[in-house]
């Protein structure tokens, strides 16, 4: 072979090269653009008691700089147990939440159940699994002994919302009024954004305020944790007469703590 020959036949291998490579980057880009198909996987939430008829899980996908990039209300009398949605390619968070996130004036939280997380939509496929959290905590109240004949109650919180995206409690105090039945009452709550949560006790019949309980100090005490991925619900029984109430948490195993109401 002469030396212009060769010097022909490495260019021509170069030049193949080359055009290799740039088909090869082209089919990178064209993937790369290509969607992600997203599966939404509801059996978690449909293995859970029926929540009664019309009922919707609201499922809304936000981009990483906020906008919701897909949003979708699921009936869950017709619901399937797995959906594919398509997306651009990216990292997503996806908000899914049956109830209502806000408290209206003087009315108890709605009992939202949901879940936010994290979505991977850089390839070609990804999967969120959609499950029924507890999004609120239900407060029971039960009355030992009491020299009063009937009793009023009043809860003010720090929050009446929370943040769809987050599900963290917002800054938004609110006030609900509940009545006894029997000895015992009860209120829903949300997620709390600060330490505020009061429970003000009076005589029904005279209006005579009788004492004001800071139940969310004493739950700071207890280690009650607002930002758990499942929210316990509160029971706290008291006795006027001994001055003394016991609180605990549903579903742990620590004995009740006792605290002194006046």
């Amino acid at each position: 072979m002469s030396k212009r020959t060769h010097t022909i036949v490495t260019l021509i291998h170069s030049l193949t090269f080359i055009i290799f490579l740039t088909i090869a980057c082209s089919v990178v880009e064209q993937r790369t653009a290509c969607p992600c198909w997203v599966g939404l996987d509801f059996s978690k939430v449909l293995q859970q008691e029926h929540p009664g008829p019309g009922k919707a899980m609201d499922v809304v996908i936000y981009g990483p700089d906020g906008p919701a990039a897909y949003s979708h209300s699921y009936g869950l009398d017709s619901c399937a147990s797995y959906y594919e949605v398509e997306l651009p390619r990216g990292r997503y968070t996806v908000s899914a939440l049956m109830g209502e996130i806000s408290v209206g004036p003087d009315r108890q939280a709605d009992t939202l159940l949901g879940k936010s997380l994290p979505l991977d939509a850089s390839g070609e496929t990804a999967e969120a699994v959609i499950e029924p959290f507890k999004q609120f905590a239900a407060i029971g109240i039960k009355v030992l002994s009491s020299p009063y004949d009937s009793l009023s109650i009043t809860l003010k919180a720090a929050s009446a919302s929370i943040d769809r995206k987050s599900l963290e409690g917002l800054p938004q105090q609110y006030s609900c009024s509940g009545t006894f039945s029997g000895s015992s009452a009860g209120f829903n709550i949300l997620r709390q954004a600060g330490g505020e949560l009061l429970l003000s006790f009076s005589d029904a019949a005279s209006g005579h305020h009788i004492t004001d309980i800071d139940l969310g100090e004493w739950l700071k005490e207890i280690g009650y944790d607002f930002s758990a991925e499942n929210l316990a619900d509160i029971v706290l029984i008291l006795d006027f007469h001994s001055g003394t109430a016991s609180l605990s948490i549903a579903g742990w195993l620590d004995a009740p703590t006792y605290f002194v109401i006046f």
